[in-house]
């Protein structure tokens, strides 16, 4: 049982990389679907890993979970951060256009 656990947690690695090169995409839907199935994985193994034996593997296939979901969460986070960043750039832009365009009009 253990094992299969073990697989299930080097899972979240594997969905971790989807995301991510998902993200690089531009498929930003697509890379929140696979995050909340590794939080799903992530949390439904909280609820059962207290209740193995002491396995050092398992917990530390939890924390290695934990850090792909993180990273998968921060992806999404800096793709919108960095699109932020570009609208108010534009918005700039814009701005210092408008008269340039009403002048020339």
């Amino acid at each position: 049982m253990l094992n299969i656990l073990l697989q299930v947690a080097d899972l979240t690695g594997e969905l971790m990389r989807l995301a991510i090169g998902r993200i690089s995409d531009g498929e930003l839907e697509f890379a929140e679907k696979i995050c909340r199935f590794a939080r799903d994985i992530y949390r439904e193994l909280t609820l059962v890993v207290p209740h193995m034996d002491d396995s050092s593997d398992m917990k530390t296939k939890m924390d290695v979970m934990l850090q792909s979901v993180m990273k998968i969460e921060n992806g999404n986070a800096l793709v919108f951060k960095t699109l932020f960043a570009r609208l108010k750039v534009l918005s700039v832009m814009f701005d210092a256009l408008i008269p340039y365009y009403c002048k020339h009009k």
